[in-house]
C-alpha cells in the first residue's frame, strides 16, 4: 500500500504508564538565547535556570529492530549514577510528542532486560536472541539548561539542549528548545510554545534526538519523509481514529518542512504538499465526527497554503520533467533556451514564495493551533446542528458509512464527464482521490486481499486521470509564458507544444474510462 511503514507494531498497552508531553522547537543559538531572556519567559519563571552535562548512548539491534518498533532504548548519565530510560511514541502532533516512558537508576552502564518484566514492555525483550543483538548505536553530548516555569496550576519545564550527536566518527551538531509538561493544562503548554513562535523566529521540529541519531548512525543524508500507515485497530471510537490520522498526516508535514525551506531537493515540496492532500482529505472524511467552526477555520488555512505549494510544484515538474522530456521536433531554433529561462524563472518565484510562507511564523501557529485542537478534541465543546445525523460509535461501522458515501460521490462525479470535455474530468480525479484516502485510512480495519484489489484498481484510475490533468496544467503553464514571450522561436514551439499535449490529454481519456468500468466491477471491500 502506498506509503506504509516497514512491517512491524509495538505490543498494546495493557496498563497506565507515565508519559510525557513534549513540544520541540528550533531556532539558531543567538534566537533561542533571545527567546530564553524575554519577558514571556522571565514572567512566568520559577527560580533560577539550572545548568548540567548530560551525555546518552542509545541501544538497538544491527537492524534497528527497536526503532522499528517505535521504541527507544538509553542509558544516560546523571552525575554518578546512570538512568536507563524506555520510551515509546504514542504519536506527534504538531511538534507535540506524547510518549510511554519508564525510567530505572541502574548500576552499570549496560541495559538491564529483568527491569521490564511485568510490565507492558516485557515481550520486547522476551526473546534470548535478541538481547545479545543489542549494542551502543550513537550517543548525544549536550549543555541541558533548564528552567521551570508556573502557570496557573500549570507546571513546564523548558529546556535548553545545545551540544551534538555522536556516531563513531561523525558528528552533527545540536541545538533546540524543549518544553515539556509536568502537570496542568496541556492547552497551557501550546499556548506558551505559540507565543514563542509568534515572537521569535522558532520553527517546530518533530525529529527526536533518537531519530536524528540513527540517521547519522546509518550514514546517511536526511531524506524526504513520506506518508506511513496508522494502524487503526477495530474497537477505537472515529474521533481516536481522527485523532490518529490527522497526527500522521502534521508528521508527514513537518518531516519535509526543514528541506522545503532550504531548497534541498523538490521531493520535499511534492511530500509536502502530498501530506497536505491527505491531511485535508482526513478532515472532510471525519466531517461528521469532528466538524465545526474552528476545524473548518484550519482547513482554510491548509488549503490556501496547498494552493501556494501546488503552484511551486506545477513550475518544478514543468522545468523538470517536461521541458526535458519535449519532443525533438517540436524544437525550433533558439525556443528551447528561451523557454527553459523563463520557465525557470518562474519556477524560482513559486519556490521562494512557497519557501517564506512555510518559513513565516504564521505556518507554524497554525499547525499549533491544530495539534492543540486535535489533542483537546476541541470540536466537542461545539454544539451539533440539530438535523446532524447520527454517527457510529465505533470506527469500523463508521468507516463503512464513511467509505459508502465517498463511493457514492464518485459515481455522482463520473455520470457527469464529458468525453469531449477533459477538465470535466477532473471533480471525478478529487473524488477519486478522497476515496482512495479513505480507502487507505481505514484498510487495517478490512480484509486485506479485497482492499488491495480495489486500491490497485483505484490507483490505476487515477493513474491515467492524472496524466490528463498533468497535461491540461502544461497547456496552461504554456499559456502564461506564451503571454509573456515575445521571441518568435519560443512563440511557436509553446504553440506547437500546447497542441501535442491538449492531443495527449485526450488521447490519456480512453484508457481512464477503461480504468473506471475495471473499478465498477471490483467489489467494494467495505461493503
Amino acid at each position: 500500500m502506498t506509503g506504509t511503514e516497514p512491517a512491524g507494531t509495538a505490543p498494546a498497552v495493557q496498563q497506565t504508564l507515565p508519559r510525557e508531553l513534549e513540544i520541540k522547537l528550533t531556532g539558531t543559538p543567538e534566537v533561542i538565547e533571545r527567546a530564553l531572556r524575554s519577558e514571556t519567559i522571565r514572567s512566568v519563571q520559577e527560580g533560577r535556570a539550572r545548568s548540567r552535562r548530560l551525555e546518552s548512548t542509545y541501544f538497538d539491534t544491527p537492524d534497528a529492530r527497536l526503532q522499528q518498533l517505535g521504541v527507544g532504548l538509553r542509558l544516560r548519565q546523571r552525575g554518578k549514577r546512570w538512568v536507563q530510560t524506555l520510551k515509546r511514541e504514542r504519536r506527534v502532533l504538531g511538534g507535540l510528542h506524547d510518549r510511554d516512558e519508564i525510567e530505572h537508576v541502574v548500576e552499570i552502564r549496560w541495559p538491564s532486560y529483568a527491569l521490564y518484566d511485568q510490565t507492558p514492555f516485557e515481550p520486547l525483550f522476551a526473546d534470548p536472541e535478541l538481547r545479545p543483538l543489542i549494542q551502543p548505536v550513537f550517543t548525544t553530548a549536550f549543555r541541558r539548561v533548564t528552567r521551570l516555569l508556573h502557570q496557573g496550576n500549570t507546571r513546564i519545564e523548558l529546556a535548553f539542549d545545545r551540544g551534538e550527536i555522536i556516531a563513531e566518527s561523525r558528528r552533527e551538531p545540536l541545538c533546540e528548545l524543549e518544553l515539556e509538561l509536568k502537570e496542568g493544562d496541556p492547552g497551557v503548554l501550546f499556548d506558551l510554545a505559540a507565543r514563542l513562535c509568534g515572537q521569535f523566529d522558532l520553527r517546530l521540529d518533530n525529529r527526536s534526538k533518537a531519530e536524528r541519531g540513527y540517521t547519522l548512525a546509518k550514514d546517511r543524508a536526511a531524506a524526504p519523509g513520506k506518508a506511513r500507515q496508522v494502524q487503526i485497530a477495530p474497537g477505537l471510537s472515529p474521533a481516536e481514529a481522527f485523532v490518529a490520522i490527522a497526527g500522521e498526516g502534521m508528521r508527514h508535514l513537518l518531516a519535509n518542512v526543514s528541506g522545503l525551506i532550504e531548497g534541498k531537493d523538490p521531493e520535499y515540496l511534492h511530500q509536502a504538499r502530498v501530506a497536505l492532500r491527505r491531511l485535508r482529505a482526513a478532515i472532510a472524511l471525519f466531517e461528521p465526527v469532528a466538524g465545526g467552526a474552528r476545524i473548518a477555520r484550519l482547513d482554510a488555512a491548509l488549503r490556501a497554503l496547498a494552493q501556494t505549494l501546488g503552484v511551486a510544484r506545477d513550475w518544478d515538474v514543468f522545468c523538470l520533467e517536461t521541458l526535458p522530456r519535449i519532443p525533438a521536433e517540436l524544437d525550433v531554433g533558439e525556443g528551447r533556451l528561451i523557454l527553459t529561462a523563463q520557465a525557470e524563472a518562474h519556477r524560482a518565484l513559486a519556490d521562494r514564495f512557497a519557501q517564506d510562507v512555510v518559513g513565516k511564523s504564521g505556518f507554524t501557529l497554525m499547525l499549533l493551533e491544530l495539534a492543540a485542537t486535535l489533542h483537546a478534541r476541541a470540536w466537542e465543546a461545539e454544539p451539533r446542528p440539530e438535523d446532524a445525523a447520527p454517527v457510529p460509535e465505533d470506527v469500523t461501522s463508521f468507516a463503512r458509512q464513511t467509505l459508502d458515501q465517498a463511493w457514492r460521490r464518485v459515481v455522482k462525479r463520473a455520470r457527469r464527464t464529458d468525453a469531449d470535455r477533459a477538465e470535466s474530468y477532473h471533480p471525478l480525479r478529487i473524488a477519486l482521490k478522497k476515496l482512495r484516502y479513505g480507502g487507505e485510512y481505514f484498510a487495517p480495519l478490512f480484509a486485506r486481499k479485497p482492499t488491495r484489489k480495489f486500491l490497485d484498481a483505484l490507483a490505476e484510475l487515477q493513474e491515467h486521470l492524472g496524466k490528463v490533468n498533468d497535461a491540461a496544467t502544461i497547456v496552461r503553464l504554456a499559456g502564461t509564458l506564451r503571454e509573456q514571450c515575445h521571441a518568435a522561436d519560443a512563440r511557436e514551439m509553446l504553440g506547437a507544444l500546447r497542441g501535442y499535449f491538449a492531443g495527449s490529454m485526450a488521447s490519456a481519456l480512453r484508457p481512464a474510462r477503461v480504468g473506471w468500468k475495471r473499478l465498477r466491477q471490483v467489489d467494494r471491500f467495505w461493503a
